[in-house]
């Protein structure tokens, strides 16, 4: 199912003829991930790397607000496995709802985190 952030993706790509594999090596991705985005297999959830993708392209004001109001129209489903309690289900929705506000560094560490919980 195309989402609508990859068919303004596409667009404004095509505008500036540039190709897939061109936009994927500037910012430092595969062609296949530039493919997959446009074509809404793969959600583009990264504000910094939305950011990036916005300069490389040198879209005007509006279309860059365009694009960023987009970003998020591939994010799937909260889908929590297992039975959970209250609390549980909590913090993970919690998680989930602001997950677009934590940095990619900070993101990392909350993850090393969680998984040492996991763990046996």
């Amino acid at each position: 199912m195309v989402t609508q952030f990859g068919k303004t993706l596409r667009r404004l790509r095509m505008a500036r003829d540039i190709t897939q594999k061109a936009l994927a090596k500037r910012l430092g991705v595969c062609s296949q991930y530039i493919s997959s985005v446009e074509t809404g297999h793969k959600p583009f959830l990264s504000a910094q790397r939305a950011t990036r993708l916005a300069d490389i392209l040198e879209l005007t004001a509006r279309e860059r607000n365009e694009l960023m109001g987009r970003r998020l129209d591939g994010a799937r489903a909260l889908r929590i496995g297992g039975r959970c309690t209250t609390a549980q289900y909590r913090f993970a929705d919690l998680v989930a709802r602001n997950a677009h506000r934590i940095s990619e560094d900070n993101l990392a560490t909350l993850e090393s985190q969680v998984r040492r919980f996991l763990r046996p």
